[in-house]
């Protein structure tokens, strides 16, 4: 059965579904104590709305064909996305592979200072947050950062399971920070820094987080 077809069957939760879902990916966030990051992501989104257009066959092949397009130059718009100068040259590299999925390489880097907070790939189909919290109470101020992911929920969940869309993926960071909490499912020291893996094989599993105190 097709992936377009098995969909079609269970496509009624995706109408509250947000835009992408990361998929195959390698994602890695080096983050110092100061707030300093780097974050790049290589892997593929599937646009869940183009989906299920597609399995409900609300569009024609032509207008799959405009709407894969309009999906790129807004990806492209980023200029996170695909390395290039201009809108254009972002787009080129800018892979549809089938259907509502895409493959892209992103690299964006801050200081979450500048914004106090951060988001990939957008608020709404968020898989990676940074934020910049009030650290008080207990004699303690300052600043608090958070890295943390986000998930479907569990109707969701099961219907992108039941259609073969799994996660299938794995986040790194990379800090000289010290550590506040954590869940990753490994860690080990590179040099002076400490890195932490999670190996995302299931949409089910709790969200990555990671937390420490911001030095200034």
């Amino acid at each position: 059965m097709s992936l377009i077809l098995r969909v079609s069957l269970l496509c009624v939760a995706l109408l509250f579904a947000g835009c992408y879902l990361p998929t195959d990916f390698e994602a890695q966030l080096q983050i110092d104590k100061r707030g300093n990051y780097i974050f790049r992501y290589d892997g593929k989104l599937t646009h869940l709305g183009l989906l299920r257009q597609l399995a409900r066959k609300e569009i024609t092949h032509q207008e799959g064909v405009e709407k894969v397009a309009l999906i790129r130059r807004d990806l492209a718009r980023d200029k996170a996305f695909g390395f290039g100068a201009t809108i254009q040259e972002r787009m080129a590299n800018i892979e549809h592979i089938r259907d509502a999925t895409f493959k892209v390489k992103y690299k964006r880097s801050s200081n979450i200072d500048k914004g106090r907070s951060y988001n990939f790939i957008r608020f709404n189909s968020r898989m990676l947050g940074i934020s910049r919290i009030p650290n008080k109470g207990k004699g303690r101020e300052g600043f608090l950062i958070k890295v943390f992911g986000d998930k479907p929920n569990t109707e969701l969940i099961e219907t992108l399971e039941k259609a073969n869309l799994m996660a299938n993926g794995r986040l790194r960071i990379q800090t000289d920070a010290r550590v506040l909490r954590h869940n990753a499912d490994k860690q080990y020291s590179s040099g002076k820094l400490r890195v932490y893996v999670w190996n995302i094989k299931s949409l089910k599993r709790a969200a990555p987080h990671l937390s420490f105190a911001l030095q200034q």
